[in-house]
């Protein structure tokens, strides 16, 4: 399992801090914002989901949809 914790900036959506958990059960990542927004985003294009709640987001993938270099053949 591999673990990034950082700060990002983003100035559509607002800035913060982030943890990103990436491994054999997916990719998850939890997020703090400045800016609050209530949402739920699913791309068709795209192999994750978000969840906005207040100043806080999470970002799911499966392991289908999300291959890390220990899953690759």
């Amino acid at each position: 399992m591999r673990v990034k914790l950082g700060r990002f900036h983003d100035d559509w959506r607002g800035n913060g801090v982030f943890v990103s958990f990436i491994g054999e059960v997916g990719h998850v990542l939890f997020a703090a914002r400045w800016a609050w927004r209530f949402d739920y985003v699913h791309l068709p294009v795209k192999p994750y989901r978000r969840l906005y709640v207040g100043p806080f987001e999470v970002e799911w993938s499966s392991p289908a949809t999300h291959r890390t270099p220990e899953t690759k053949p």
